[in-house]
């Protein structure tokens, strides 16, 4: 539901916004198609929150373990290392790293993690310095750094890579 700026829905009137609304809309006045967009909330089981509300499609899927969307379809986007200025990004170890609250599983051994609900309360977290780093795309940091005025953050790109998966033994 919270996923600026791919969708989201206006606190007050509860449109469905951003760009997958465009996208939807495009589609229905080339094809004929009509959708209806359900929101589902932050969830623990995707696949069984889309087989109780029925869905079809999804957009905006978050690429990670928990929704396992590389056995589907692939996704590229650059995956930056988002930091307080006040932070080397070269010296990590034992920084604070704020995560979405379905990620947790993902820091880096031995960090100490916040996690949060959404990507904009992790960046706040690492602007005001209650946190010391945290990760995020092309498309959403940059989305956010300009309309939070989150002044105190700088990134760094750090691949093309699915963000934060655990490293398999072996």
């Amino acid at each position: 539901t919270d996923r600026p700026p791919l969708q989201s829905f206006d606190p007050e009137t509860g449109e469905f916004k951003g760009v997958t609304k465009g996208i939807l809309e495009y589609l229905s006045k080339h094809t004929g198609l009509s959708f209806e967009v359900v929101s589902i909330p932050r969830y623990d089981d995707l696949a069984t929150a889309l087989r109780e509300e029925n869905i079809d499609i999804v957009a905006g899927v978050n690429d990670d373990d928990n929704t396992e969307i590389d056995k589907i379809v692939a996704m590229t986007t650059s995956i930056l290392l988002v930091y307080n200025k006040f932070v080397d990004p070269d010296r990590l170890d034992g920084k604070n790293i704020a995560l979405l609250w379905d990620q947790a599983e993902t820091a880096p051994e031995g960090a100490p993690v916040q996690l949060y609900d959404t990507i904009e309360e992790c960046l706040e977290a690492v602007n005001s310095g209650e946190a010391d780093y945290t990760y995020g795309t092309s498309y959403t940091t940059p989305y956010y750094l300009n309309i939070d005025e989150l002044s105190n953050i700088l990134y760094l790109p750090t691949s093309t890579q699915s963000m934060l998966r655990p490293r398999a033994a072996g």
